[in-house]
C-alpha cells in the first residue's frame, strides 16, 4: 500500500492572513540574497582570464587585490543589510527598523557601484584612484573620530596626526609609483584622488530614482514626523476593537525595491570579476518572477541595454 505524506504549508503558524504575502516574499528574497552570499564568498583571488579584474591585476596586482577585496566586502555588507531589512518585516513585524537596514543597503550598494561606474570610470587608473580615495575617506573619518575622543582613549592630537599621516603616506606612495595624480585639500592634510559624491548622488547614479529611495529611507530613519506617519509596517488599531493594522503593500514594495538594488550591484561586481552574466541573468529572472517584479524593475537589464 503506497505511503501518502500529507502536504505541509510553507507558512508559519500564527502569521496574520494579511501578512502571508509579505512573509512569502521575504523568504524568496532571503533565498536570493543567501545564494549570492555563498557565490561571492567562494570567489578566488586569482583573476579570471579576460576579465576587467585581470586587466587591473596586470597593472598592479596589490592594488587590484585591494579593489577586489573592497568590492567583495561591500557586496557582502549590502546583502547582509538587505537580509536585516527582510528579517525586520517578518512576523512579528517591527514598525520602522527595516528602513534603517534598507538605507544601509542602498548606501553601501551605491558605493560599490561607484567603484566601477563605467560612465565616469573607463579604465584601470580611474578605478584605482577611486579605491584609494575611499581608503583616504575612511582614514580621515577615523582621524576626526579620534580627535573627538582624545581624553577617553588617552591619546594626544600629535598621536592622532602621526597615525593619520602614516596611513596617508602609504596611499600616496602607491599613487606616486603608479603615476596616479592627486591634489591636497583640508589645508593640505588629506590627498584627493577622485571626486567623492555624497550618498544621495551615488544612489541616483546607481539606479534610476535611487536618490529618491535614499532620501525616503533617510527621512524615516531620522524620524521626520510626516515620513514616519505614512511608513508604519504595523501599528496598533487604537480606535477599533480589532488587532494591529498591517501595511502589507509597503512591506512587499520594500522587498521588491531592495531586490532591484541587489540585482544591480551584484551585476556590477560580476561584470568586473568576469563571472557568467548569462547565468546571473537566468538566476535573477527566476527570483524576480517569483517576487512578481515587473519588467520595469529589471534594473540590471536596463544597465546592459545602456552599455550595449
Amino acid at each position: 500500500m503506497p505511503l501518502f505524506i500529507p502536504s505541509r504549508s510553507i507558512d508559519e503558524p500564527g502569521v496574520p492572513p494579511e501578512w502571508l504575502e509579505v512573509q512569502r516574499a521575504s523568504k524568496i528574497f532571503d533565498d536570493m540574497c543567501n545564494e549570492f552570499i555563498d557565490e561571492v564568498r567562494r570567489l578566488t583571488r586569482k583573476p579570471i582570464p579576460g576579465s576587467v579584474r585581470e586587466q587591473d591585476a596586470n597593472v598592479d596586482l596589490k592594488v587590484a587585490d585591494l579593489l577586489a577585496q573592497c568590492a567583495q566586502d561591500r557586496l557582502l555588507f549590502t546583502l547582509d543589510n538587505a537580509l536585516g531589512a527582510s528579517r525586520c518585516i517578518k512576523h512579528p513585524t517591527l514598525s520602522h527598523a527595516a528602513y534603517a537596514c534598507a538605507r544601509a543597503t542602498v548606501e553601501t550598494g551605491s558605493t560599490l557601484y561607484w567603484l566601477f561606474d563605467e560612465a565616469e570610470n573607463p579604465g584601470t587608473e580611474a578605478r584605482f584612484a577611486r579605491v584609494l580615495e575611499l581608503y583616504c575617506q575612511h582614514a580621515w573619518s577615523k582621524r576626526t573620530w579620534d580627535m573627538s575622543v582624545l581624553e577617553i582613549v588617552g591619546k594626544s592630537e600629535k598621536d592622532v596626526e602621526h597615525s593619520f599621516e602614516q596611513r596617508i603616506e602609504s596611499v600616496t606612495n602607491i599613487a606616486d609609483d603608479l603615476g596616479i595624480p592627486y591634489r591636497r585639500t583640508d589645508q593640505g592634510r588629506r590627498p584627493v584622488f577622485a571626486e567623492w559624491r555624497d550618498a544621495t548622488t551615488r544612489a541616483g547614479r546607481c539606479i534610476e530614482d535611487g536618490d529618491l529611495d535614499y532620501r525616503s529611507y533617510s527621512r524615516i530613519m531620522h524620524c521626520e514626523t510626516f515620513a514616519v506617519a505614512v511608513s508604519w509596517m504595523v501599528q496598533p488599531n487604537v480606535p477599533g476593537p480589532g488587532g494591529p493594522i498591517y501595511a502589507a503593500k509597503l512591506a512587499v514594495r520594500m522587498i521588491r525595491n531592495l531586490a532591484s538594488w541587489i540585482a544591480n550591484v551584484t551585476h556590477s561586481l560580476y561584470s568586473y570579476w568576469g563571472l557568467d552574466l548569462d547565468k546571473l541573468d537566468r538566476c535573477l529572472l527566476v527570483y524576480f518572477t517569483r517576487l512578481g517584479i515587473p519588467e520595469s524593475g529589471w534594473t540590471w537589464r536596463k544597465r546592459d541595454d545602456a552599455e550595449g
